[in-house]
């Protein structure tokens, strides 16, 4: 029996090495084990009783059936995070496990992104070892709460933002670490953010401050100002389908009033 016990655990981690060998897949997997576990979307779990998971959620079941947000219905959060539990409402109509699915996707992207972060200053090995910490600690954190907030749905973003301050800081602010594709994305991810929950777009205005000047000691003036408007570009792209769908639904004015001067 010992040795069958032994056998079963030699399998297991060297199956567990081989996962450690493949970034993404090893990050897909610690995603899965630490969602199941912290997450009350999961399996574990009869329901998600947290009253703003419930909230999104039904907000983005009533938007799949035709009522528009902020004319028909009301909540204080942004499109794109009813947009996201519509995503995990066309997993399961009748529960949290669509949402489940989401969040798996959401935290192993974020996971990898970290996980690049780190290979920038450490061995590959130490990185993957610190990754279950980093996974630990997020899925622990207050703002995870129970499962399905915009903190969760947002750290990805988050993560591939200093990723790219990371990388550009790490290479001397070597122009090409920061060129214009990056702002762009920069900003498309800044857009994304200003439609879910605008309060959290504070790191975002701190990447562009370091960006502009940074430039600014560099004696790249011209440069340091067009990063601005590519990153402001970026943002506008990502706000354009947001105005449309209020626009087409006749609902701009709900939507100022109530997503941006209420809660402000």
């Amino acid at each position: 029996m010992k040795k069958l016990i032994a056998q079963k655990t030699t399998d297991f981690r060297a199956k567990l090495a081989g996962l450690s060998g493949k970034p993404l897949l090893f990050c897909i997997f610690l995603s899965a084990v630490m969602i199941t576990i912290c997450s009350t979307c999961s399996f574990l779990f009869a329901t998600n009783s947290w009253v703003d998971a419930n909230c999104l959620f039904t907000v983005g079941r009533s938007m799949f059936h035709g009522q528009v947000l902020y004319r028909d219905i009301i909540d204080h959060k942004g499109l794109y995070i009813y947009t996201i539990n519509i995503l995990g409402y066309l997993f399961s109509h009748r529960s949290f496990f669509g949402m489940y699915l989401v969040e798996i996707l959401f935290f192993s992207v974020f996971l990898y992104v970290s996980y690049r972060s780190l290979r920038i200053y450490v061995s590959r090995h130490t990185a993957l070892c610190l990754l279950p910490l980093l996974a630990a600690v997020a899925a622990a954190c207050n703002s995870f709460d129970r499962g399905c907030s915009a903190e969760e749905f947002v750290l990805p973003m988050a993560a591939a933002c200093i990723y790219f301050m990371l990388r550009y800081l790490d290479s001397g602010c070597d122009e090409t670490r920061m060129d214009w594709n990056i702002l762009l994305i920069n900003g498309i991810l800044a857009g994304i953010v200003l439609w879910m929950k605008y309060t959290m777009l504070g790191l975002w205005f701190g990447f562009m401050a370091m960006v502009f000047f940074l430039m600014l000691s560099k004696k790249q003036v011209k440069r340091a100002f067009l990063s601005c408007l590519v990153f402001l570009g970026g943002m506008a792209a990502a706000s354009l389908p947001a105005l449309l769908y209020f626009g087409i639904n006749g609902a701009l004015e709900d939507c100022w009033n109530i997503y941006f001067y209420d809660n402000i």
